[in-house]
């Protein structure tokens, strides 16, 4: 016959660390959810070089970050730059093909749940 372990009557060290880890887990959800709900803003400057070496040579024009790159990690994710340049083709006139003051990326992830 199989003998039933009631959850009060394990070992005191067994029961403290099964709250420990309760305790743990709970507030793993709770950072999970108020990111989710609420937003982590990171800024992420200092990658403004690489991204900036990356497009230029995928898109073989030059690539320039005058401002701030912000990142928001949430459930909306969102991508803020500041000062974006992108230079015209070789064969077009000196200048911009695009000068933008400020752009804005976002995705909503709610439908996708």
């Amino acid at each position: 016959m199989l003998k039933i372990i009631h959850f009060f009557s394990l070992h005191p060290l067994v029961y403290k660390l099964v709250r420990i880890f309760a305790l743990f887990l709970s507030l793993l959800m709770a950072a999970i959810l108020y990111v989710a709900l609420v937003g982590v803003s990171i800024n992420v400057n200092g990658m403004r070089d690489k991204v900036a070496t990356m497009l230029t040579e995928k898109l073989g024009r030059e690539v320039r970050f005058d401002g701030d790159m912000m990142l928001e990690i949430s459930a909306r994710p969102k991508l803020k730059v500041m000062g974006l340049h992108i230079a015209n083709a070789a064969q077009f006139e000196s200048g911009y093909f695009a000068s933008l003051g400020e752009a804005k990326l976002a995705l909503d992830l709610w439908p996708l749940l």
